[in-house]
């Protein structure tokens, strides 16, 4: 099973903790094996309690940085998505009509 879009994403999930407003994950490194992380990727997180909101900041290569909104120092836990472009199809867009499509010779 397989996320469905018009380029080539992988996604990884997770689950992290603020520690005085902040929390700093690192990306498992058998999913940044199979992906692009020096082009754009993004990263999505969900707070599991109440806090300020969440941002992400200082995207590299092996992390990403999450931070509580407004200065709040809160601990709380976070849900956390990221996809990036497949290695090697970060240009691959749409097939055109008819290619690979079922019945087609």
């Amino acid at each position: 099973y397989a996320m469905e879009s018009p380029e080539v994403w992988f996604e990884d999930f997770g689950t992290a903790s603020l520690s005085a407003g902040e929390a700093s994950v690192t990306i498992d490194p058998q999913f940044a094996q199979t992906v692009n992380l020096t082009e754009d990727y993004r990263v999505f997180v969900t707070p599991l309690d109440d806090c300020n909101g969440l941002y992400v900041t200082d995207k590299t290569e092996t992390s990403f940085k999450v931070g509580e909104l407004n200065g709040g120092m809160s601990s709380v836990g976070f849900d956390y998505r990221i996809i990036a472009k497949r290695a090697g199809y970060e240009d691959a867009r749409l097939e055109p009509a008819g290619v690979g499509a079922q019945g087609e010779d």
